[in-house]
């Protein structure tokens, strides 16, 4: 009997996925331990790994490597946000300044991608961009105008825009995926028919399909929350997904979605924790779970070849886990220590801004990187273009490093 319910399951996974979706979300991907224990889905119990004290860089990376971008005097970026990559290039999205622009390698500049301007060709607010490396084309998000700019990812040139057709909902990151485009969904109020994800047609900005139940899967939060960090957490040939307070990381696929990874604890933040927390928004019930001995957000989540690495929060603490998708192993730290960069006893932490298959883009502000107790022997004496990275100004664009994963 308990054969025959899993298989009815997992059938209805399977159907729903075909179906088209009005503005209700989709809700037969339901995350029960039957379905979960019998998938893919990757499974991490945070309640039964001891937590060991530091995760150092080099326990996962073999080497960091500093690439110093080099501009025009007048394109100067202020904060790299996300970083993606299509073979030799690297596209870094500013949202300080509301720039998108594309370097090489090496960290010198290529272009600009579309400029700030009421033109169709331009954009008020980007919110977001993504790439099509077979057709060739970037795909940028202005949330404010609710439409998609595309241009040629080789020149930058202006191809067309796409108007987003859903007034009552409101999108602010977006990710290509086999001739389709996918977005968040965001709500002004509360309420049961509210969705998280959704996929759009290419060519019109229709929408197609939706899923995930805000009230299921994100404790019924579905209001925008700059976290500061791309809710498409994948940018390669496997595109993730999870929003802020869900406990599931979702993968896309030909079919529709599935899940990917999922956590579990006796201490897991429900929906009756964050209704009952203090606060008349997101963010003051966010600082009133502070107090709480609840774990949630999923957060700097990197997937490559047999390592997950991803954060989480409790109390005023993050926690660091480390997967290994082949042994089938993961171990948890109370902190993480960058040995690779840092000679210093208390190292800041890096801020991940992206991945490909080999390894971690970080970022940090040149302001950042010459404080006292950095400059003064607190970069590893190794570090490839040392001496180089001193002799900048605070003025200077942020410095990327990008760390190499062993294999």
């Amino acid at each position: 009997m308990k054969k025959i319910v899993l298989y009815f399951l997992i059938f209805l996974i399977l159907v729903s996925c075909h179906r088209q979706a009005t503005n209700k979300p989709d809700n037969h991907i339901l995350l029960t331990e039957s379905v979960l224990s019998n998938s893919d889905c990757y499974i991490i119990d945070l309640d039964v790994s001891v937590q060991d004290d530091a995760l150092k860089t080099s326990s996962i990376f073999k080497t960091v490597r500093p690439i110093i971008l080099k501009s025009p005097d007048d394109v100067l970026i202020g904060r790299i946000n996300s970083i993606q990559v299509y073979e030799d290039k690297m596209f870094i999205m500013d949202k300080l300044s509301n720039g998108i622009f594309s370097f090489n390698k090496d960290g010198e500049f290529l272009n600009r991608i579309g400029k700030i301007g009421q033109a169709p060709e331009e954009y008020i607010n980007p919110s977001d961009f993504t790439l099509d490396t077979v057709n060739k084309k970037i795909y940028v998000l202005d949330y404010d105008l609710q439409k998609i700019n595309v241009y040629d990812i080789n020149t930058g040139k202006y191809i067309n825009n796409i108007k987003l057709d859903n007034n009552k909902v409101r999108s602010y990151n977006i990710q290509y995926y086999n001739g389709s485009l996918y977005t968040d969904a965001f709500f002004p109020k509360d309420n049961e028919n509210n969705f998280l994800l959704r996929e759009l047609d290419i060519s019109t900005g229709q929408q197609k399909r939706c899923w995930l139940s805000a009230s299921q899967y994100n404790k019924g939060f579905s209001g925008l929350y700059f976290t500061g960090k791309d809710l498409f957490l994948s940018r390669t040939d496997k595109p993730l997904f999870s929003q802020v307070l869900m406990d599931t990381i979702m993968s896309i696929n030909m079919e529709g979605i599935k899940p990917y990874l999922a956590i579990k604890s006796k201490t897991l933040l429900t929906a009756k924790d964050y209704s009952d927390a203090k606060g008349d928004n997101f963010t003051e019930k966010m600082s009133s779970l502070m107090t709480k001995n609840v774990k949630h957000s999923i957060r700097d989540f990197v997937d490559i070849e047999d390592m997950i690495f991803f954060k989480y929060q409790q109390r005023n603490f993050m926690s660091f886990v480390i997967f290994n998708k082949k042994k089938n192993h993961y171990q948890i730290f109370k902190t993480m220590k960058d040995d690779l960069l840092y000679s210093l006893e208390n190292p800041p932490l890096p801020n991940f801004v992206g991945y490909d298959k080999r390894g971690v883009y970080s970022s940090i502000n040149v302001d950042e990187l010459l404080l006292e107790n950095i400059k003064n022997s607190g970069l590893v004496q190794s570090l490839t273009k040392r001496e180089e990275l001193m002799q900048l100004t605070a003025d200077s664009n942020p410095i990327i490093f990008y760390y190499e994963i062993k294999k």
